[in-house]
């Protein structure tokens, strides 16, 4: 018992990544040239109200993409104005400001269904909402600081400033391709050498950085509510460099075993062709830390149709001497493993082209890998309908917000607690979507606030100047938001500091009162937030995580049922039935990104079960979304009776499925995945066929053919066929690593048994 309760507070001790200096000196900065400027002009508190807002509005720049960072900042700005107005209109009425109060921290909480962003939105103007309701004489003051301050935040954050927050992030990601590059460079100065000392190095350190950026991604994740696209594209980008090096593997394998007088010419064109591939994989790591540089695929291509033309001479040889047969076979295999290795490079070019161009990023709504093509137009308002339930998360999230911030006003109310607002103060940064990061919170803040409050009560009488105190008090936010993700804890001592310093510099009521009322607000605040929290989740982390992995599964098998008829020439789509099941569908994505920010939060989780957990919750969401994309193509198809191997595809599909939905279910390894490979080929070989067909038709100024209705209803059939194999792969991948251990399996049984 009390080695489990050491584990559960471990996380009082542990740091959770690393220092953000950037983020800190971006602080400092933004508090302190407004304060200077007040100096000068003699109004240093205007000078100072104008940093605090400045900070307020930058809590909402969580990182992310350039565009997806200026429109929550904007949003925060905005949001933080019309709240702020509300709270100075609602002090002065009673039951409507109590009112009031419960539906700006419903909305602010319910906002966490555009991700983290939207998360930052809510947390931003509830605290100028709650600022707003202390300004009692309902003056302009508060209101001119943050339009000056949220114009002067988002300068520091999109116009001047050099730091970005999520630059070791790429860099991490970025340097998976370098080694690649570094291997393949190696691999072709040693002639396919596989015991080569060059070689060897680079592929464990390899394996070893692809483990570690994972690890990153997944350590950036932590404290974060909701999808990041950065994150998500990053994490695609991780998993396509082990897709360029299975296919690589195999390359190298093919030519050590081969090694035929007949085949130099070949294994000439293969070194030249592996390291033109380490040049393009050098300007990929380039790509992926921001700097343009779009790679030259030209000299791979021009070596790519010399070894076809190999290919064709080998073809030839076969009716002069039978011997050569071997021959044909193996470049028969080298090409088509170059020719699946370049197709995967172009893929990844792609991802990588839209991280610097995220308007194009529509995951999973197009026909390409991981969806990056003429997009599906997405109203703003759907994930607000979508989670309007109470089954939704995110929804039980916003009510509990309300509820909590009226029941914590009402108490500021009857006690008469000085600064009072404190109390929802507290709950709003304390209570979260899940259990476990709320407990987190609750205890990291507790411990911050007492050790600050104790620091400053000897502070505050040895220092009272009030100039000193405000450098102080810049220097102690700066030193918070730079902590913020080292050790929540370190960063609330800051935080209370630098609080407690503004109540000294402008008294309202004696500092021996502030002090106290820090302290009760807190522990107030995070009695609420306990309560709140502990009442909606009463299961392991661990086995929520599971359960909402099922049930998306679930909902996957029923979702591809539905397009299987049209798929195969059966029948039509029911719209009616394949839009409720596509709803569901959705709701149980939202159900498992929860569950996964639960699960990753949840200090008792092993780090080896994050990154599996993170990797099968995204590729599930994109399984999902590449079934739409074959619905909404197969809404309008001809009629074409599809390729004769789609029938066995769509059983493998249905018993992959079935597969892994067990594998979670049971805990135990899932079974191998059916030779989805081989069926893919005999498809692509029978759609090639038809192809070929129409480029006759063409030459011939051939109209509205068969053929030509067939490629129309079946070319994105076929290539978002391939793309729903390779995510099968990645989420089998997953869950084998994350089904490890037998611990669960019992739980998960005796749960299921009726009481």
């Amino acid at each position: 018992m009390l080695a489990k309760l050491r584990q559960r507070l471990a996380f009082l001790i542990h740091t959770n990544g690393t220092i953000d200096g950037g983020r800190g000196i971006r602080t400092f900065c933004g508090m302190a040239v407004p304060y200077s400027a007040g100096l000068v002009f003699g109004d240093p508190q205007l000078g100072l109200a104008i940093g605090l807002a400045s900070q307020l509005i930058l809590l909402a720049d969580v990182g992310g993409l350039y565009s997806v960072r200026l429109k929550t900042i904007l949003g925060a700005w905005i949001g933080a104005a019309i709240a702020m107005a509300m709270g100075m209109v609602a002090v002065h009425y009673g039951g409507i400001g109590l009112i009031a109060t419960g539906l700006v921290l419903f909305v602010s909480g319910y906002l966490t269904v555009y991700g983290e962003q939207g998360g930052m939105v809510g947390v931003v103007s509830s605290f100028a909402f709650l600022l707003g309701s202390q300004n009692v004489s309902a003056d302009s003051f508060e209101l001119i600081s943050l339009a000056i301050g949220g114009l002067w935040g988002l300068v520091l954050a999109i116009v001047i400033w050099p730091f970005r927050p999520n630059q070791p992030l790429r860099q991490m990601v970025a340097n998976n391709f370098t080694i690649l590059a570094n291997y393949l460079k190696a691999m072709a100065a040693s002639r396919f050498d596989q015991d080569d000392p060059m070689v060897q190095p680079l592929v464990v350190q390899l394996r070893q950085n692809l483990l570690k950026s994972r690890q990153a991604l997944v350590e950036s994740q932590r404290g974060l509510w909701g999808q990041s696209k950065l994150r998500e594209l990053l994490l695609v980008l991780i998993e396509h460099t082990e897709r360029l090096n299975k296919p690589l593997m195999l390359l190298s394998e093919i030519i050590n075993f081969h090694n035929l007088p007949q085949l130099q010419t070949v294994q000439i064109l293969m070194e030249d062709a592996i390291s033109a591939l380490g040049d393009i994989c050098l300007d990929l790591a380039q790509m992926v830390t921001g700097k343009r540089c779009i790679p030259n695929t030209n000299r791979l291509q021009l070596l790519l149709q010399a070894l076809q033309q190999q290919q064709t001479l080998q073809k030839q040889a076969l009716t002069e001497d039978f011997a050569d047969y071997n021959s044909l076979t193996t470049v028969t295999q080298l090409v088509t493993h170059l020719e699946n290795l370049t197709n995967q490079l172009s893929q990844t070019i792609q991802m990588a082209q839209l991280l610097e161009n995220p308007r194009l990023f529509h995951p999973g709504e197009g026909p390409d890998d991981e969806g990056f093509s003429t997009p599906a137009f997405t109203p703003w308002w759907e994930p607000l309908k979508n989670n309007f339930q109470l089954n939704s998360p995110l929804f039980r999230h916003g009510l509990r917000l309300a509820i909590g911030g009226m029941a914590g006003l009402l108490i500021a109310q009857i006690t008469g607690i000085p600064y009072g607002f404190w109390i929802v103060l507290t709950l709003i940064f304390v209570l979260k979507p899940d259990f476990s990061l709320t407990f987190q919170r609750l205890s990291n803040r507790l411990v911050g606030t007492l050790l600050g409050v104790l620091v400053m009560s000897i502070a505050l009488k040895l220092v009272q100047d009030p100039h000193t105190l405000s450098l102080l008090g810049i220097l102690a936010i700066a030193l918070g938001t730079s902590l913020l993700r080292f050790h929540y804890s370190v960063a609330v001592f800051f935080i209370t500091a630098f609080a407690l310093i503004l109540k000294a510099i402008v008294p309202e009521v004696p500092t021996e009162y502030a002090l106290a009322s820090r302290l009760v607000c807190t522990l107030i605040g995070s009695a609420i937030a306990l309560v709140l929290g502990f009442s909606f989740l009463r299961q392991s982390e661990r086995f929520r995580f599971t359960q909402a992995g099922v049930k998306m599964i679930v909902n996957l098998e029923a979702y591809f049922q539905q397009l299987t008829p049209a798929l195969l020439g059966q029948g039509s789509i029911n719209q009616q039935e394949a839009e409720r099941v596509r709803n569901q569908s959705r709701l149980a994505a939202t159900g498992m990104q929860i569950a996964l920010d639960r699960f990753i939060n949840d200090p008792s989780t092993p780090l080896g079960k994050k990154e599996p957990a993170l990797t099968t919750t995204n590729y599930l969401a994109r399984l999902s979304r590449g079934f739409r994309v074959l619905i909404s193509h197969l809404e309008n198809s001809s009629g074409s009776n599809p390729p004769p191997a789609m029938e066995l595809f769509t059983t493998q599909v249905e018993q992959s499925l079935t597969d892994l939905r067990l594998s979670l279910e049971n805990q135990s390894s899932p079974a191998a995945l059916p030779p989805m490979a081989e069926t893919l080929k005999q498809i692509r070989d029978y759609h090639q066929h038809y192809q070929a067909q129409r480029i006759a038709e063409i030459g011939q100024q051939q109209g509205n053919t068969p053929i030509r209705r067939y490629l129309n209803d079946f070319n994105l059939v076929v290539e978002e066929c391939q793309q729903i194999y390779q995510r099968l792969e990645t989420i089998h991948s997953a869950i084998a690593r994350f089904t490890d251990s037998p611990d669960l399996a019992q739980e998960i049984k005796l749960k299921s048994q009726p009481s």
